[in-house]
């Protein structure tokens, strides 16, 4: 749940500490055993400090390690830890953890503002907000959401390709860069 809720309300957040687990995935449809990890663009500005467990038997460390690779790729602001275990919280780490957090402060007007949204309901993250979708992002696949014991409580349409805008600051040309 850390990393869903600092990727999806990034700007209320001055930093994030998952333990195990990881961002969202989508399997790939070739091969099952692999999946690519999606939204950790929407972390450009959140500092992540991932710990996890190289025996998780519910988030495969083969999927974990491909999203460090993207992280890495993104050149996000990440301390990365594995750990001998599986799906747990490591306390060990603790310390560690809450002395980084320590340090962190959120950024209200990031330079860089970076988003991905799969849904209409996420359209906005710190100065930028998307008023409207073309058709091409065909908004046609159902999500079910369900309770702690697998009830459904509540279905909502996902784009079928998510919805990418990345915006930068040009401050000496008083200058606002938007690519979607």
């Amino acid at each position: 749940g850390s990393f869903q809720f600092a990727y999806m309300f990034p700007d209320h957040v001055a930093a994030a500490a998952p333990r195990a687990g990881g961002p969202e995935f989508f399997k790939d449809e070739k091969d099952p055993k692999l999946a690519r990890p999606r939204f950790l663009q929407n972390l450009r500005n959140t500092p992540v400090y991932w710990i996890v467990g190289v025996k998780d038997e519910k988030v495969p460390i083969e999927w974990v390690r491909a999203a460090k690779a993207k992280a890495d790729e993104l050149k996000l602001d990440l301390v990365y830890r594995e750990m001998e275990g599986g799906h747990e919280w490591f306390p060990q780490e603790n310390m560690k953890v809450l002395e980084w957090l320590r340090g962190k402060t959120r950024d209200p007007y990031p330079k860089t503002v970076e988003w991905m949204t799969h849904e209409r309901i996420w359209n906005r993250v710190a100065w930028i907000e998307i008023t409207g979708f073309s058709k091409e992002a065909q908004e046609v696949w159902k999500r079910t959401y369900v309770d702690l014991e697998n009830k459904p409580i509540e279905e909502r349409l996902h784009f079928v390709h998510p919805v990418e805008v990345k915006a930068e600051i040009d401050r000496e040309k008083n200058a606002i860069k938007v690519t979607s």
